[in-house]
């Protein structure tokens, strides 16, 4: 399975278990549920549960190619909060789209979309130990779930185990608890509605007070520990997306200096969307590395405007060369059709400046036939630029 069915499959709504009831139906078997999401419907909230993006860890298609497997995508990957791979402590990585796609196409797991090779040869990230730490208490929730899943269908106990929590960590002082998960009001929001939780909340609880996801979620009375010092109260609430993410000042500083030293940081908005929160967000909590993000991001623009540039004056340089070695005089609407019908591609509204490069470049006001042309054009540097501009100004 394979794009929207693949992730159909994985979720907690009625199309999903549709697609699973039907599946044990053709293929005579029972478990297949419980090797899904779905015994989480009655206790996990369905809301930035499952990855728009398809993810794989290369390290572990490496394993299944070490061992003589098939290799397979992971349960685990499919979940939106999940950023690395446990097992293998790297950041997973997305697979790589296909611009155009035929009909009926099947796509086998681990094999590149693009030129069909394997994805275990991709480079890895390391991630961090916050990153890695997350994904052990997920992948330790879908090995409970695969040997008990009636378990988690009876209902949801989150509210016990937040009493628990406060009575265990705090005495009984839930204000105190919510400063320390970093949630203020939405535990006090969620319990007075008796409203799932969300897994990245579950898992930020689960994390903060030394215990499984599943005790959180079926009230089990665990032995609870503060994972911090002690609760922090400068706590800021963003909106990124139209959802609420809850992140701590300096939990926040602290992963966009491990992001920028990975070199992962373009731009302000590839910050935004790693971090998971807004640009006020960064602009407030650190504004001097907010406006060098914002240069930075300029700058890549700018040089990737002047690459495509310098690339479609080569191809034109490419035909204007074609044209004078077949003796014939090489204008612009010739060249332009020259393009057309080679690569099928027309854009004569910026073929007029790579023409007066391309006679500069034979020094000729009008192109006359058997000249000497140079082979490659040269590249216009900044000691060009400056001399051009110093002759205009004389």
């Amino acid at each position: 399975m394979q794009g929207r069915e693949f992730v159909s499959m994985n979720g907690i709504c009625r199309r999903a278990a549709a697609c699973v009831n039907a599946l044990e139906r053709l293929t005579m078997r029972t478990d297949l549920t419980s090797r899904t999401l779905l015994p989480l419907r009655a206790c996990v909230s369905c809301a930035k549960l499952l990855s728009r993006q398809e993810r794989f860890c290369p390290s572990c298609y490496t394993d299944d190619e070490s061992v003589g497997r098939p290799k397979y995508d992971r349960l685990l990957w499919t979940i939106q909060c999940v950023e690395a791979c446990p097992l293998h402590k790297v950041l997973l990585e997305t697979v790589p789209k296909v611009l155009k796609r035929e009909r009926y196409t099947i796509w086998l797991p681990g094999v590149s979309r693009i030129d069909g090779s394997s994805l275990a040869n991709q480079p890895t990230r390391m991630a961090s130990e916050e990153q890695v730490r997350s994904a052990h208490l997920i992948a330790e929730l879908l090995d409970d779930i695969h040997q008990s899943p009636d378990k988690f269908t009876n209902g949801n106990r989150t509210i016990e185990f937040i009493q628990h929590a406060a009575s265990t960590l705090f005495d009984g002082n839930r204000s105190q608890l919510e400063k320390y998960l970093g949630n203020i009001g939405a535990i006090e929001n969620i319990c007075s509605r008796n409203r799932t939780m969300s897994l990245p909340m579950l898992t930020i609880i689960a994390d903060r007070c030394g215990c499984k996801i599943c005790d959180v979620i079926l009230g089990n009375n665990a032995t609870l520990r503060r994972m911090y010092e002690s609760a922090n109260a400068t706590v800021f609430l963003y909106r990124y997306r139209g959802v609420r993410t809850f992140k701590t000042s300096d939990a926040l500083l602290v992963e966009l200096e491990k992001l920028d030293k990975y070199g992962l940081l373009t731009n302000l908005s590839e910050a935004c969307r790693l971090l998971d929160v807004n640009e006020n967000c960064i602009r407030r909590l650190a504004p001097d590395f907010a406006m060098l993000l914002v240069h930075r991001g300029q700058e890549l623009r700018r040089m990737e405007k002047l690459a495509r540039r310098e690339k479609g004056f080569n191809e034109y340089w490419k035909y204007f060369q074609e044209l004078l070695q077949e003796d014939i005089k090489p204008t612009r609407t010739k060249v332009a059709e020259r393009i057309f019908q080679r690569t099928g591609v027309k854009k004569d509204f910026v073929y007029s400046k790579f023409h007066s490069r391309a006679l500069k470049l034979v020094h000729l006001s009008s192109v006359k036939r058997n000249g000497n042309i140079p082979e490659t054009p040269p590249k216009i540097g900044a000691d060009q630029k400056t001399s051009n501009s110093c002759r205009k100004r004389h």
